[in-house]
């Protein structure tokens, strides 16, 4: 399967060595890891991008799309890897309420996915995911919408913890259900067990941190 998260991280990877081989003056690596990633990149859009869902997907052995539209399809958008005109399709599909913009945004599986609900990976709200997207949407200059996404995200994770004092690792999507009572592979114990961890885990630690980053708005852009 050639997946477009890990691809995406390695197209941006690759360009800021190519920019860290630039400052210390070697020129040879720097255009070296550069080319690279302007080849992940290319090969993205040649064997990843679906024009008529207007978003990236992983792709099977066989050459087949998995069609299964996550917050990782937009990733490229952090990369660097779509067009503009690719990009306005892209925050077309991302904003649809009927897919991945929850009232919660983002769902980490889209609304029309039989696996659908509460399950860490299967509809939970990460924190990490919504800050890869923000970048991308401010690089494609989509300000509002992240603004709108960035707030969103810190709201929720403001109400859960006055209720509960404590950030969480994943939140509804429907922001309705107690992050205590969220499916972390499979049911959560009642009264929660500690022990176990099915449920999503409090205090998380890159939850925290992204936290506190959107509050001090420190998104690292170029």
């Amino acid at each position: 399967m050639d997946a477009m998260d890990f691809s995406a991280f390695q197209a941006q990877d690759s360009e800021y060595l190519s920019k860290i081989y630039a400052e210390l003056g070697n020129e040879q690596k720097s255009r070296e890891w550069k080319e690279y990633s302007d080849y992940i990149k290319s090969q993205m859009n040649a064997l990843l991008w679906d024009e008529e869902d207007g978003t990236y997907y992983d792709r099977l052995e066989s050459g087949a799309f998995t069609k299964v539209l996550t917050p990782s399809s937009f990733f490229p958008l952090m990369a660097g890897v779509p067009s503009k005109e690719q990009a306005a399709k892209m925050v077309k599909t991302l904003v649809n309420p009927d897919l991945l913009w929850t009232k919660l945004p983002l769902a980490t599986v889209a609304k029309t996915h039989p696996m659908y609900g509460t399950d860490m990976w299967r509809g939970g709200v990460w924190l990490n995911l919504n800050y890869f997207i923000i970048k991308g949407l401010y690089k494609y200059g989509y300000n509002e919408i992240a603004e709108e996404l960035k707030t969103k995200t810190l709201e929720a994770v403001n109400k859960w913890y006055k209720k509960t004092g404590a950030i969480f690792e994943f939140f509804d999507s429907r922001d309705e259900v107690y992050p205590y009572e969220c499916e972390r592979k499979g049911k959560p114990t009642t009264p929660p067990d500690w022990r176990k961890q099915v449920h999503s885990i409090v205090d998380f630690n890159w939850s925290s941190c992204f936290t506190l980053m959107f509050i001090q708005d420190e998104l690292y852009l170029d």
